[in-house]
């Protein structure tokens, strides 16, 4: 016992308390009997035990034989005890708290979504605009306890409208890999505009853009918009483009996916593949007419569906279209796009041609669109004869 005071005197003789400063030199000092230890603590472990369950033990609890002096270091050596412990009962009750409430969420989770528990074959799965809030957070949850996670089923989670655990998903977000949460805290800034995400997170997401799916890289740029603002969505837009690696076709394309409705502030470039030429002019020719949106949406999901951020600029092309088989899909989606396309704008410039309240004045450029098309067209064709030939 006294060999554990001296311990702990070497660490806390320095204190500036007086009285334990004085009560461990009393107890290291040894200047009382062995007898005297006895009387201080009790005469029995169950006493100590009593003694140390209270962190203020009451001085009319002392047996008469113990004098004033005795009393004080009672007092004192309670203090020194208590005030060096390791809380193991506090700690071990919020570590209990925590897996109680985590078990009782994953209770929660399992039920919630097992179709079993909703009287359903397993076989069906529910539909998930049928699901609420809670279901959908336990669902996305489950899913990555279950490793059987994907962006994409958690894209649509937390972007789906009913969806507003925004809270409890973040507060759970280290359940996922770091890819993972920059992607998931990346949605839930876009739903909810938390500059603290912001904050956290954007100097990463910059960094970590090209390991992005597609869909989550639209998603950046549109967290970048402000509806309010264009002229500071520009400026915002362009000092990230500064600061995003390898800036090429595939980021340019991406991001008129992404702003289509500002296509005419947004940045071109040069070395493109003809159809993604064709796409940005078009995307550029319809954004100051509020009213052809629904047509510029379909010419923005032809380019995701024949995946446009893969074609390589035309001087590539030029040169090994003819000259490798593989590439013959590749010729046949750039074909499909420009005729997708030209069937989109037809249907659009017969619009304008038939209702005087429609925009006549896009008619001529729409014209001009369909030349460049008609010219890609011929081309593609023409690259296909030569290969058979």
């Amino acid at each position: 016992m006294r060999k554990a005071f001296l311990h702990i005197y070497a660490r806390l003789g320095k204190s500036e308390n007086e009285e334990l400063r004085s009560t461990l030199k009393f107890l290291t000092n040894g200047k009382k009997s062995a007898s005297t230890f006895s009387s201080i603590f009790g005469n029995s472990i169950s006493e100590l035990s009593r003694t140390t369950s209270t962190s203020q033990p009451s001085m009319n609890t002392y047996p008469e034989s113990y004098d004033k002096e005795d009393k004080q270091y009672i007092e004192n050596v309670v203090k020194l005890l208590n005030s060096n412990l390791t809380l193991h009962n506090a700690n071990e009750q919020k570590i209990r708290v925590h897996y109680d409430t985590f078990y009782n969420q994953l209770k929660n989770v399992l039920q919630s979504t097992s179709p079993l528990q909703q009287g359903q074959s397993p076989s069906k799965t529910q539909n998930m605009s049928s699901l609420s809030s809670k279901e959908l957070l336990n669902k996305l949850l489950l899913s990555q306890l279950t490793e059987s996670f994907s962006m994409n089923k958690a894209s649509k989670i937390i972007l789906s409208k009913q969806f507003n655990h925004f809270k409890e998903l973040w507060s759970n977000i280290t359940l996922f890999s770091y890819i993972e949460r920059l992607e998931i805290s990346l949605l839930i800034y876009y739903r909810t505009k938390n500059p603290e995400i912001n904050a956290r997170y954007n100097k990463e997401w910059i960094e970590r853009f090209d390991k992005f799916t597609p869909a989550i890289q639209r998603v950046f740029w549109r967290c970048l918009y402000q509806r309010n603002n264009i002229e500071e969505s520009k400026k915002i837009i362009y000092d990230t483009i500064v600061r995003l690696d390898n800036w090429g076709p595939s980021k340019i394309i991406t991001l008129y996916q992404s702003l289509f409705e500002i296509a005419t502030v947004l940045p071109q470039y040069q070395t493109l593949s003809r159809n993604q030429e064709l796409f940005i002019t078009t995307l550029r020719t319809l954004a100051p007419y509020k009213e052809f949106r629904k047509y510029m949406i379909k010419i923005v999901k032809l380019s995701m569906e024949l995946k446009l951020i893969n074609e390589q600029p035309n001087e590539a092309t030029e040169k090994q279209l003819v000259k490798s088989a593989p590439l013959m899909n590749n010729i046949t989606t750039q074909y499909k796009f420009a005729t997708s396309l030209n069937l989109i704008l037809h249907d659009l410039y017969n619009g304008c041609q038939s209702n005087n309240k429609l925009r006549t004045s896009l008619i001529p450029e729409l014209e001009d669109i369909f030349k460049i098309i008609s010219s890609e067209e011929e081309e593609i064709k023409t690259q296909l004869s030569l290969r058979y030939t």
